[in-house]
């Protein structure tokens, strides 16, 4: 005697419990569910107040996060000279302040503090003030081996020495030195004494756009590699003419060599022999923003 058939509807029932359990689920699914009773445990106990999608959207581990890019602030002091206010820090770069008829009055005395020094060369419009700051505001100080070992011999101790092609971190900062075409050197008793090669800085910090300061420069196609190897989106870009780069040959490394969010034309009109004319630049340049900046006043960048 054949068994009774079963009802449609249990036949149906029995064959996608069947074929269900033919198929494996997926890790999504499995993860999901897991995810799920977690949530709904952690909830019922009020130790937790998440769902399970907000728990699906949250990243697996604390170094996946991303943080927004903040905002960095950059003021112009004349010539090659800036004040910069990244990640909480403040940094002075090049300072030439006594002498430069663009810098602000009084400059030095509105800032608290000093963290860094920054300098890019040996030059006496770009040494500058260095001393007086080292002085006041005891900042570590960041150049080149001879820079560095100068102002060490003359007793300031916090210094980070460094050559063209080494990083340094300090104190949540990244400074990296780059290649510049350009001299080294100041005139001391009527005779130059070399402060070693010149450099351009690259500064990085979490969570900011990377800052190229190119110090006295030509243009050269390696620049193509430190736009390659750093990323900065933020240039000072120096077109004053006769001791660095024109308008022209500045363009030309904007446009071909580099890839700037934001070019700042420097080390222009502080005297009559820098004839660039930072207009001129502007108009040339098809790649990146310049923005043209006035003498102590900050920008957001």
């Amino acid at each position: 005697m054949r068994p009774p058939v079963p009802p449609r509807s249990r036949r149906i029932a029995r064959r996608r419990l069947v074929a269900s359990a033919c198929v494996p689920p997926s890790p999504l699914s499995i993860r999901r569910a897991a995810l799920t009773s977690v949530g709904e445990r952690l909830t019922a106990s009020r130790r937790i107040k998440v769902s399970c999608t907000d728990a699906l959207a949250c990243p697996r581990h604390p170094d996946d996060t991303r943080r927004e890019t903040a905002a960095m602030k950059l003021t112009w002091l004349g010539h090659s000279a800036f004040h910069a206010e990244i990640a909480g820090k403040s940094v002075l770069i090049d300072p030439f302040l006594s002498g430069n008829p663009k810098a602000p009055d009084g400059f030095l005395d509105t800032l608290d503090r000093v963290d860094f020094l920054v300098l890019t060369h040996g030059h006496e419009d770009h040494l500058g003030d260095s001393e007086a700051v080292l002085e006041k505001f005891n900042p570590t100080l960041v150049a080149m081996y001879e820079i560095a070992m100068y102002y060490g011999g003359k007793g300031h101790e916090k210094v980070e020495p460094m050559n063209i092609g080494g990083s340094v971190t300090n104190d949540g900062l990244t400074f990296t030195m780059v290649n510049a075409q350009h001299s080294s050197a100041f005139m001391e008793a009527g005779k130059p004494i070399t402060m070693g090669d010149p450099a351009g800085m690259i500064i990085k910090a979490p969570g900011e756009k990377t800052l190229y300061h190119a110090g006295d420069t030509e243009v050269f196609s390696d620049m193509a590699l430190i736009q390659r190897v750093h990323d900065p989106k933020i240039g000072l870009i120096p077109m004053g003419d006769r001791f660095t780069m024109g308008p022209d040959t500045a363009a030309l490394a904007c446009n071909e060599f580099l890839n700037l969010e934001t070019i700042v034309p420097v080390h222009w009109g502080t005297m009559d022999l820098l004839t660039g004319d930072p207009e001129d630049f502007k108009k040339q340049v098809s790649r990146g923003e310049v923005k043209i900046a006035t003498p102590g006043q900050a920008m957001d960048l």
